[in-house]
């Protein structure tokens, strides 16, 4: 099991919270939620991060998210 980093901007990436979880031996997948990468299971993980991201509730700028409930 591992961890994985959700992102919701492609420029953005793990940044210090991947280098700390490299440096403890933490493994992890980064999943980039603008370009449809799957998801794991829940039981088929150790721990989640959630990045953010520019959108909002009233804004465009996700328009991958739409949609989502």
């Amino acid at each position: 099991m591992s961890w994985w980093v959700l992102t919701h901007v492609e420029s953005e990436g793990p940044a210090l919270i991947g280098t700390i979880m490299t440096e403890r031996g933490i493994d992890y997948t980064v999943a980039a939620m603008g370009s449809g990468d799957p998801l794991p299971t829940a039981d088929a993980i150790s721990g989640l991060v959630v990045l953010g991201g520019p959108m909002d509730a009233w804004g465009d700028v996700a328009p991958w998210y739409s949609g989502r409930t």
